[in-house]
This record gives structure tokens, C-alpha cells and sequence, in this order.
């Protein structure tokens, strides 16, 4: 099954061997992970209210930057800062700094 994201890849590819503008390609890359995060943001969202649990500071925390399953990089970029930021002024990028920083920025 072909992906939305091999599509993308596919027509870049095609448009970089015909030297053609590839931009709108990427542009549509961009878009596709930005709808796929609103989705998942609010399907969270629901669940939590269906399940009639509090939408606090602690519930997003809990689920956009701390979970388990969120890479380095989402729970920086979920709490406002990036991981490149956090290195620089740090020193380091380590999860337990990521997450240290992630906690107190947000």
C-alpha cells in the first residue's frame, strides 16, 4: 500500500530527475505530519473527555511530553523549545535534559 509520504517521495524524486521545482512537494510533506499531529492531538483530546478525566497542565505532560512513546525531539518540540536550542544552551541533549528543560520550559 502506498503511503501519502512514499507519494511525496516519489514525486520529489521524479521532479529532481526532470529539474523541475520540488518545493510544493515538501510543502506537502510538511502538511501531512502537521495534520497527522492535529489528529492525534485531538483524538487525545477526546478520549480524555469521553473517559471524563481533566484537560490540565498535568494531562499534557503527561501525554505530549513525557510519554513514553514521544522521541527527544517531540517532547522538546512540544514544550516550545527544540532540541538544538536545549544543546546549545546545555550542552548536552541527553533524555534526561531534554525532559528536565521540556518540564520547566512549558
Amino acid at each position: 500500500m502506498t503511503t501519502f509520504k512514499d507519494k511525496i517521495i516519489e514525486n520529489t524524486v521524479n521532479r529532481l530527475i526532470k529539474g523541475e521545482d520540488y518545493r510544493q512537494e515538501i510543502v506537502n510533506a510538511i502538511n501531512i505530519e502537521f495534520f497527522d499531529f492535529v489528529l492525534d492531538f485531538f483524538k487525545k483530546i477526546i478520549e480524555t473527555k469521553i473517559n471524563d478525566k481533566d484537560l490540565d497542565l498535568k494531562w499534557y505532560k503527561d501525554n505530549f511530553i513525557n510519554a513514553e512513546n514521544l522521541s527527544i525531539e517531540e517532547s522538546s518540540i512540544n514544550s516550545g523549545i527544540n532540541k538544538k536550542t536545549i544543546t546549545n544552551i546545555y550542552s548536552s541533549a541527553t533524555k534526561e535534559v531534554v525532559l528536565d528543560v521540556a518540564n520547566s520550559n512549558f
